[in-house]
């Protein structure tokens, strides 16, 4: 089996990226799925300044944004 991706824990909330979910207090918090994404990548690269294109490939590659 392939290994399960961390699940985070910050202020209250629980993040399973394998799961793509977030949690506050045991209930789901709804989000888009692009806002998932964005979210899962700000907190597994939390230790790096992120570039902005980095940010654009990573989670907005197939929009196009100015």
């Amino acid at each position: 089996a392939p290994p399960t991706r961390p699940r985070y824990r910050f202020g209250g909330f629980a993040l399973s990226p394998s799961r793509r979910s977030l949690r506050r207090g045991g209930s789901e918090v709804p989000l888009i799925p692009r806002y998932l994404d964005l979210l899962v990548l700000l907190v597994e690269r939390r230790e790096e300044a992120l570039h902005r294109q980095e940010i654009l490939d990573r989670v907005w590659s197939d929009v196009v944004v100015s």
